[in-house]
Formats: structure tokens, C-alpha cells, sequence
């Protein structure tokens, strides 16, 4: 069974013209459907004739060899998958399929520092640092000048899915504020068997041992930035009764310097720590800037993945017998691909989507406030460019402001009725050191929505959703309103006041999780998707309730035990 494509317009293929109930006389030129029997057509040698099309097991449609893994999508939790599968399974051929293209200079990307500029929607290079052979990933600050966050910004898959989507090689890995965190074991408690705190425990250890994680990610070992309010902040929480520690395990009162990744004033990801080791095995192989645009299947057993490449016709990459396609392409794009591939998991894909909820916020301090407080507000801070000095600073040590990730500080809040374990949070405040003097900018985040869910379903081409994953009932919006009170009154001690006293529109944290859910979508024992053999998923859709805290660290630690589950079912 295949399909044909016209070879000039390979989104294109032969479609029986059957408007009028006449069939199978009249073709045409249309668009291609994943489930459009119409399009779907027998090939093979007839008598006095021969095949039209290689079907041969061992062929990638190119003439090249079959592979046994096909992992789709090259996120943080792919990267790690495709490694792994590579090392362990030194004997199976993996590919690893990411539409995006290189990003950190560890994995070829080539993008000097720089600043995205939404109205000219163009690049701004930062001068004086493209000597150090760093891209805009690979530096800690650019961070912020990085946030466009909308489907019509650069890295984005536009409008093909409701929300931003990070399109490069690392995902959102390579593009956030590099947050760690360890959820309290109690939050596993939702999780399958074989899934809980205990199972996950040494595939934390394997994330932590992989990445270097600090309170500061700059040469020099020094926090940065830390008058653009953080300070201000701590004092106003320290009367609040917060405990200033270590915030890499989140719990009720208390505040401190986030946790990151980076070494030496350089970003770590999953790609930049086990994508160049892979990439020197013989049996691993990386496409970039390739789109997987189906997986073709019969009976929910793959056989192969039509997938096309920037600028080039689309191709066919072949499953050897017992292969495996691995989808990991994101908690919005993994539905859109099994369900454009007429993969549901019965009914089960798409269903339950959870994100956290941010609300950002303008404190102005005042200038008769306390000098000790006011002092903690003095600093200004921009990326628009950055000042000559602050690059020169991180070009002679990798150190400075642009060695420092966004948040400065955060906290955690409970609201006073919230049952379950006491280590469980309800809200991180943070806050956010690109500001002006005197001005404080806060986010609060709800990390444990209790009813903000949505479905996602397929329009076309287009994933849609139903229902609101941004303060859909009312025990979330009070919730976030209670921290949103309670970042009034303290900072409010200390003399600074909300510029806008309404409540700020809900915002997408995009730390989407549940798509293709454990136990409900996909088998906590070969992460199959429900009625398929050989078609599996490991990223952030497996996830079954929303992460208590940053999703960085225990999405890796879903890649390491995904990529343990994966290995044993191919062994």
C-alpha cells in the first residue's frame, strides 16, 4: 500500500476523483490526507509488468538501509532518547528526525547571540560576540531576548498547533530559563507502576550526573543582577517569614536563586551534552530541518514514515522488521502527527492537556522607600542591545549579567487550604531582572492546576483545542489570586505598588504535558500507543498530571527512563 506523489509538488498526491459516486475512473492532482483511502493505492509487480514502487524491507525508499528506531523530533526528551537507544543498542540503526535546525555550537548550530526583533522581525546581532564560536542558545542571557513565544515567531510551527512550539534541534531545552527542579515524590503517586518517586530516583540521578547544575551559571561562580529586584524581593519575603535555600526541591516558604544548567557561563542542554557523543557512533544518524509528515501504517503496526526535508521531495524512511518509531515531538506536535497518521490510541491521544499558568506583573517602588530596600531596585537592565560593557565582560570570562539566566529569585507559595503532602506547592513567584530602576517585573505561576485541562483534536492539518488549560474553573483562578494578594502585601511593606491593579491576562507557560498520557494512551511497559505494536511515544505527552515545578529535570528523567523501557523492549 503507498501512495503517489507528483514529484514537483510532493504535498501533492493522486486522489480518485469520486464527487459523484463514480469511482476509480477520473484522478486527480489534491492535497494529501492521512486518512484518505482515496489516495492509498496497491503497489507490486503484475503479470508482465514489474513494481512501481520499492517496498523492499531493508530500503529507506532511497536505496539505503532500513533503520530500527526512527525517533521523531530532537526535544529535550528526544535527544536524550536517541542517544541512549544509540549507545545501548550498538547493533540497531537509530535516525533522529528533527524538523528545526542546529542550535548550540556543541551540535553544529552556527546562530551568533542576538536579539529578536518583533517589530522588524529580524535578528539583532549583539557585535563583539561572535569570536567566541557561541550561538545564541549557548549564552545564558540571550535567553530573554529570545522569548517571542507566538506562532509567528522564528523557531515556531506557526499556526499548525494552538500554542508556541519550540522548532530546533534541543526544543524549548535550548530556549528556556534552564530551571531545574525535583517534584516531591508524592506527585508520581498519579503515575503508573514501575513509574513512581522510587522507579524515578535513578534516572534523576543520571539527569543531574549529565547536566551541571548551579545557583551560578557564570564562570566566576558569582549571581548577577541580583539589585534589578531580586533583592527588593527577598526582603520583602524574608518578613513574610520565607526561608532563603536551595530551591532544586520545591516546598511551601521558601525563596532563593534558581537552579540552572550551564558550565563556565554556557548553556547545557540534553542535545549539547549527548548529541555530539551519538553523532560520532556509526549506527546513529541526525536529519535536520526534516519534518516527519506521516507515519504509515496498517493495523497500527508502522512500516515507515514519510517524512521531507527543507527544499527537497519528500521521502520514505523504511522500519526494518521489529523496528520501533519513537514520536517525540512535543506535548502539542505528537498528537498532531498520530492523529494526522490515524493514530488515536482509541480515543486516548490529545485528551487531558495540562500547562502551567503565568501571570506577569509591574511593581513601582517608591523613591522615599527604605535605602537598604530601594538599593535591592536601583539596577536597570536591557538586552535590546546589550551595553558594550556587559559584552565585554562575558567575552573576557564568560561571566556578567549575560552569563545569568532570567529569574534572579523565586518562591513558593500554598494556599491555606490545599490539602495533600506538605512539601506541595501551588504557586512560584519569580522575578525577571530585564527591567528599569525602581521597577520590579514578577511572575507568578500556577504549578499544580487542579481542573485546567483541554483537548486537542485535528482540523485538517491543524491541531485544535477544546477547553482551557489557562484558569479554567474557579479553584484555579483563586488560587492564583490568592499569591497574586500576597506579592501585593509583602512587596507592598516595603513601598512598591502595582502599576495596574487588574488582574493580568492568563498567559501560556507552554510546559504542556498529557497528550498521550501513561496507563491511558500509552503502556507504562513499552510505551506502545494503545492499538499499535510498534509506534511509541516518550516526551512530555506521557506525563499523566501536571509537573510540580519546572518540567526541565523530570522531562529528562522521563528520557532516561523511556530510553530504558525502549531498550528492553528491542533487546
Amino acid at each position: 500500500l503507498g501512495k503517489i506523489a507528483w514529484s514537483g509538488h510532493p504535498d501533492k498526491c493522486v486522489d480518485v476523483h469520486d464527487h459523484s459516486g463514480s469511482n476509480g475512473n477520473t484522478f486527480q492532482i489534491w492535497t494529501c490526507q492521512a486518512q484518505n483511502t482515496d489516495q492509498i493505492f496497491i503497489f507490486g509487480a503484475q503479470s508482465g509488468g514489474s513494481p512501481t514502487t520499492q517496498t523492499g524491507e531493508e530500503s529507506d525508499g532511497d536505496g539505503g538501509e532500513a533503520y530500527d528506531v526512527v525517533v521523531i523530533g530532537g526535544g529535550l526528551v528526544g535527544s536524550v532518547i536517541a542517544a541512549e537507544l544509540a549507545e545501548k543498542l550498538p547493533g540497531r540503526r537509530v535516525v533522529l528526525v528533527e524538523a528545526g535546525r542546529a542550535s548550540q555550537a556543541a551540535v553544529g548550530g552556527k546562530d551568533p547571540p542576538a536579539a529578536w526583533d518583533s517589530g522588524a522581525k529580524a535578528w539583532r546581532e549583539w557585535q563583539g560576540l561572535s569570536k567566541l564560536g557561541l550561538t545564541k542558545y549557548d549564552v545564558p542571557g540571550n535567553y530573554e531576548a529570545l522569548q517571542c513565544w507566538r506562532n509567528d515567531c522564528p523557531e515556531s510551527w506557526g499556526h499548525a498547533v494552538p500554542a508556541f512550539q519550540c522548532k530546533v534541534l534541543g526544543g524549548c531545552g535550548v530556549m528556556n530559563g534552564a530551571l531545574m527542579q525535583i517534584p516531591a515524590d508524592a506527585m508520581f503517586d498519579a503515575w503508573p507502576a514501575g513509574w513512581h518517586a522510587v522507579d524515578m530516583h535513578p534516572h534523576f540521578s543520571a539527569a543531574q550526573s549529565m547536566l551541571k547544575i548551579t545557583q551560578t551559571p557564570s564562570e566566576d561562580e558569582k549571581h548577577y543582577l541580583d539589585k534589578a529586584g531580586a533583592s527588593f524581593f527577598q526582603q520583602a519575603f524574608t518578613l513574610a517569614g520565607y526561608e532563603l535555600g536551595d530551591t532544586l526541591r520545591p516546598r511551601p516558604q521558601l525563596m532563593g536563586e534558581p537552579e540552572v544548567s550551564a558550565r563556565g557561563g554556557v548553556r547545557q542542554s540534553t542535545a549539547s551534552q549527548m548529541l555530539p557523543k551519538a553523532m560520532k557512533l556509526s549506527n546513529f544518524e541526525l536529519m535536520l530541518e526534516t519534518e516527519a509528515l506521516e507515519i504509515v501504517h496498517s493495523g497500527g503496526t508502522a512500516s515507515s514514515v514519510l517524512v521531507r526535508r527543507v527544499g527537497q521531495a519528500a521521502k520514505t524512511l523504511k522500519l526494518k522488521r521489529g523496528g520501533v518509531v519513537v514520536v517525540s515531538s512535543g506535548a502539542l506536535n505528537t498528537p498532531r502527527l498520530l492523529l494526522a497518521s490515524g493514530v488515536t490510541g482509541e480515543g486516548s491521544v490529545g485528551k487531558g492537556v495540562s500547562d502551567h499558568t503565568l501571570m506577569s506583573m509591574v511593581y513601582l517602588v517608591s523613591p522615599g522607600t527604605d535605602v537598604s530596600a530601594l538599593s535591592g531596585a536601583s539596577e536597570s537592565f536591557s538586552l535590546q542591545p546589550p551595553s558594550a560593557e556587559v559584552i565585554a565582560e562575558y567575552v573576557a570570562s564568560r561571566s556578567g549579567p549575560l552569563a545569568q539566566y532570567g529569574p534572579t529569585i523565586i518562591a513558593f507559595i500554598r494556599h491555606p487550604t490545599t490539602e495533600g503532602p506538605p512539601e506541595a506547592i501551588d504557586v512560584e513567584v519569580w522575578v525577571n531582572p530585564v527591567t528599569r530602576a525602581n521597577e520590579l517585573h514578577v511572575s507568578i505561576v500556577l504549578m499544580r492546576p487542579t481542573c485546567s485541562t483541554a483537548n486537542m483534536h485535528l482540523e485538517g492539518d491543524r491541531l485544535r483545542q477544546s477547553g482551557s488549560t489557562g484558569l479554567g474553573c474557579e479553584r484555579d483562578r483563586e488560587i492564583l489570586d490568592f499569591a497574586a494578594a500576597e506579592v501585593d502585601k509583602w512587596l507592598g511593606k516595603l513601598g512598591a505598588r502595582r502599576a495596574d491593579k487588574r488582574r493580568p491576562d492568563p498567559l501560556a507557560m507552554n510546559h504542556w504535558v498529557g497528550s498521550c498520557r501513561l496507563g491511558a494512551c500509552a503502556s507504562p511497559a513499552t510505551l506502545r500507543v494503545r492499538g499499535t505494536t510498534n509506534i511509541a511515544v516518550a516526551d512530555a505527552s506521557l506525563v499523566p498530571e501536571q509537573v510540580w515545578g519546572h518540567p526541565a529535570l523530570t522531562l529528562t528523567a522521563v528520557g532516561f527512563k523511556a530510553a530504558q523501557v525502549l531498550a528492553a523492549s528491542l533487546a
